[in-house]
């Protein structure tokens, strides 16, 4: 008889926690929280302690998303997101973003969820004061799975002038490139145009290549230019002989680039040579003045030009952009390479102008 009960006893106690508590009333549930050291089953009544929703098991939810355990941290997070979106609670708001900034991703994660469902209810209450707070968060010393899960909230947050700011300001600066990826496709999802600019130099210059993709794909979206600019490029100047058929290139290779960098509209070049053949300039070297004078006439507002030096095996490409009415100057540091990779030059120099948009 002894060894039956040994053997249920020794069933019962294998059970799995989720079991154990399952169906259980919040009474029961709570005096075993109070008295209970084994994380898991501490987690699962937590669990179970969501499930039911009750308004007098918030306070003791709030209080545990402090415990020592990430195992029960991450649980009380998801009980306090199964109250649903439609409860703003400026306590359980703000124990959801202290989760997002926990140190474990899987606290991170279920208050992502929980905050999410918030955002999506639109629940006016409070709403700005989390708002303003996920912004923060991604300006914080957290880590980079609570910027990002911080990004991706505020995608989902009611149209704001500060949150979209803000998603730029990270596309463009978060040392992380996850983070600045999904701020990139934040920006993208909320349509905000005027954070193309930004955009464009992430496409053009940013370090990784899946947040250049991820760029290039938003602004195609778009459809819309970084600039309200107006381009004319004109021919590129060189007296070295090795150069000239590079030179000749350059203007037909710079149109085409920096259309597809969208950094701004571009003159066909069909209209710059029509000009350039009426002042007769295509065979001389054009000063700032005179394209200045060329790109009134093909009502630009700016105009490219660029010069293309030989020493040795050392190439170097200079490109700048001229404003024809202010006079102002945008120019990059030179592109330098070698005889044996002029493609690489071309590239480079038409990266880096397209960057100063």
């Amino acid at each position: 008889m002894w060894l039956i009960l040994l053997v249920c006893h020794v069933a019962g106690a294998a059970k799995p926690p989720a079991e154990v508590v399952a169906g259980r009333d919040q009474g029961w549930l709570l005096k075993k929280l109070a008295k209970e050291d084994r994380v898991a089953m501490r987690a699962a009544i937590v669990a179970e302690l969501g499930a039911l929703r009750s308004p007098d098991v918030l306070p003791q939810l709030l209080r545990t998303t402090a415990d020592r355990a990430a195992e029960v941290r991450t649980a009380a997070l998801g009980a306090l997101a199964a109250y649903g979106g439609d409860l703003a609670d400026p306590e359980r708001d703000g124990a959801l973003l202290t989760g997002l900034g926990d140190g474990n991703p899987a606290c991170v994660a279920a208050a992502e969820l929980g905050l999410a469902d918030r955002l999506q209810a639109r629940v006016d209450a409070g709403m700005d004061r989390l708002v303003a707070q996920l912004i923060q968060l991604t300006q914080s010393g957290a880590s980079w799975q609570s910027r990002r899960a911080a990004v991706r909230l505020l995608e989902r947050s009611p149209p704001s002038r500060d949150a979209d700011q803000r998603l730029a300001e990270v596309a463009a600066q978060d040392p992380h490139a996850e983070v600045r990826r999904s701020a990139v496709l934040a920006l993208g999802a909320r349509g905000v145009g005027s954070a193309a600019g930004v955009l464009s130099r992430v496409r053009n210059t940013d370090s990784d290549e899946q947040v250049r993709l991820a760029a290039e794909a938003v602004l195609a979206r778009m459809d819309v230019a970084a600039s309200d600019a107006v381009l004319a490029v004109l021919p590129f100047e060189t007296r070295a002989r090795g150069l000239q058929a590079l030179a000749a290139e350059m203007p037909a290779y710079f149109t085409a680039s920096l259309a597809s960098a969208r950094v701004a509209t571009v003159v066909e070049r069909a209209q710059v040579d029509a000009v350039l053949r009426e002042l007769r300039f295509q065979d001389q070297n054009i000063d700032d003045g005179q394209a200045v004078q060329v790109g009134k006439m093909l009502r630009a507002t700016q105009v490219v030009t660029g010069t293309l030096h030989v020493v040795g095996d050392e190439v170097t490409c200079a490109a700048k952009r001229i404003d024809v009415v202010t006079g102002q100057v945008w120019a990059p540091l030179p592109a330098i390479g070698t005889l044996h990779d002029l493609a690489a030059v071309q590239r480079d120099c038409a990266a880096r102008l397209a960057s100063t948009f």
